[in-house]
């Protein structure tokens, strides 16, 4: 496998839309640079802070979601030691 440079990845943020038919969260492709004005509004978004890797920023129950990057589901991560809830997309490996 391949050592990632991160060195140059920019943290991303992506508003989280409505839900689908099946309950998964879609999210926006569009990427944002700063959170400031998705935490101003209170609306939810994902922060991708490493390749395939997103943080949610959420005050409601988000279960699912779509990766922006390829419009799959990702797997779900719960860090219980920090109280993070953290997307995995193993389809943009």
């Amino acid at each position: 496998m391949s050592e990632i440079d991160l060195s140059k990845y920019e943290t991303r943020y992506f508003k989280i839309l409505d839900r689908d038919d099946h309950g998964v969260y879609r999210t926006s492709s569009n990427a944002q640079h700063s959170d400031l004005k998705l935490r101003y509004a209170k609306l939810p978004y994902l922060e991708q802070f490493m390749p395939y890797l997103f943080q949610l920023h959420s005050n409601k129950p988000i279960e699912n979601a779509y990766c922006p990057n390829c419009d799959r589901k990702m797997d779900r991560i719960d860090d219980d030691y920090n109280r993070k809830i953290i997307f995995m997309c193993t389809h943009c490996k």
